[in-house]
């Protein structure tokens, strides 16, 4: 992608957070065991928004690092034959 590309999705992302703080300023107050805090509503959307990326990002870590190790696995097995391969091709005779 090119950089005038990702600085305009960038732009866009950061106007429609924008937009959204806007339509969604009203304070909303999380009681805890210790106390309560007053936060903005987007505040708390754009925080479970951001754990549930997280979440899953750590929760298909596992997978991807086992799909990277097959990948490494399969790519040495690949060189390894073209190699075995190309030392078993018959080297062309002269005919004299």
């Amino acid at each position: 992608m090119s950089l005038w590309i990702k600085i305009i999705v960038v732009v866009a992302c950061m106007a429609l957070g924008l937009a959204f703080h806007l339509r969604n300023d009203r304070m909303v107050t999380l009681d805890y065991l210790l106390g309560s805090k007053e936060f903005y509503l987007s505040i708390w959307l754009l925080a479970a928004l951001v754990a549930g990326v997280i979440l899953g990002f750590l929760g298909s870590l596992p997978v991807i690092l086992r799909l990277k190790r097959h990948n490494f696995r399969l790519s040495r097995q690949t060189r390894l034959s073209e190699t075995e391969i190309n030392n078993l091709r018959p080297v062309p005779e002269k005919d004299s």
